[in-house]
């Protein structure tokens, strides 16, 4: 598993939040992230966060099953991951 450093800005920008802690009670962050190549075929990446549980999430997830790999790490409580 990878781990990634963002700053405080790009966090704030992206969430309008001060970190990636969940808004109410316990430790790991409510929020997905997306990364995306831009179009204009750069080796650079958009990045995106989406609330775990909402309708976009669930649609991530749907997309992910149909286009691509979705997995999961160890466990009934392991994080999601997936590409396409």
């Amino acid at each position: 598993m990878w781990r990634l450093l963002l700053s405080r800005e790009v966090i704030t920008v992206a969430t309008r939040r001060p970190n990636l802690r969940p808004t109410e009670g316990g430790n790991r962050s409510d929020l997905a992230i997306i990364f995306q190549r831009t179009p204009d075929a750069a080796a650079n990446l958009d990045i995106q966060f989406v609330v775990i549980g909402s309708p976009e999430y669930a649609t991530l997830l749907q997309d992910t099953q149909h286009k691509g790999i979705l997995d999961q790490t160890k466990g009934a409580r392991g994080r999601k991951f997936g590409y396409y």
